[in-house]
């Protein structure tokens, strides 16, 4: 989606009568006041990959005899989501009743038993992870620059991106208040996340990472 897509359903929704950044005009949304709203759009984008499985790489790891601990070098890397030996054959991860199941030590670093090459004769492996989105890029000056940005996010999450961004924008600077405009807009984006999950958009380990564009989605 554009960038502008995110703006105008900012506009007609919850920001309709808000003010945004210096000397802002009620219910304006553009170029001027970007850079207000620049960092919760980009924390929405982390909230929503790291709790969809919206974007995904794959890295091929060479198995070295007598070596267990193999480290993930990818700064994008969210959550390891499966691994497939040589031939393709999915492997455990992370199941405790399995000996030969490879484990997660920490984000980043995989733990694979002896057991995977001495008794199930791996080779190599393929691991599959969730990954984050590009972040949206700061310096947008024009409404016409706004335009030409593409958003690394399906179009069916831009919902719940505007429902966060407003949560976190509403959100008071006392602690002492037990209900304000920004509670509503947290409960509007965990209602919409939840029907997001039962609709089951997000990727499958058997499909390519473009699930969500073949299946008509922009």
């Amino acid at each position: 989606m554009k960038l502008t897509d995110i703006f105008q359903r900012l506009g007609t929704g919850p920001l309709q009568q808000a003010r945004i950044g210096d000397n802002a005009i009620e219910g304006q949304l553009n170029a001027s006041n970007y850079q207000a709203i620049l960092p919760l759009l980009n924390a929405g984008m982390v909230a929503l990959h790291t709790r969809f499985l919206l974007k995904r790489k794959e890295a091929e790891i060479v198995l070295v005899g007598g070596q267990t601990t193999y480290t993930l070098t990818d700064s994008e890397l969210l959550q390891v989501e499966a691994v497939t030996d040589q031939l393709g054959r999915p492997l455990a991860l992370n199941d405790p009743n399995d000996l030969c199941s490879l484990r997660t030590r920490s984000l980043n670093v995989l733990y694979v038993p002896p057991a995977v090459v001495d008794v199930l004769k791996v080779t190599s492996l393929t691991v599959s992870y969730r990954v984050l989105a590009a972040p949206i890029p700061g310096g947008i000056a024009t409404d016409e620059e706004l335009a030409l940005v593409e958003v690394d996010l399906p179009l069916p999450y831009l919902e719940p991106l505007v429902y966060y961004v407003a949560w976190q924008l509403f959100n008071p600077r006392s602690p002492s208040e037990n209900f304000h405009e920004g509670s509503h807009y947290a409960q509007l984006y965990e209602a919409a996340c939840t029907q997001l999950e039962g609709e089951g958009l997000e990727l499958d380990d058997g499909l390519p990472n473009d699930r969500l564009w073949r299946n008509g989605w922009v």
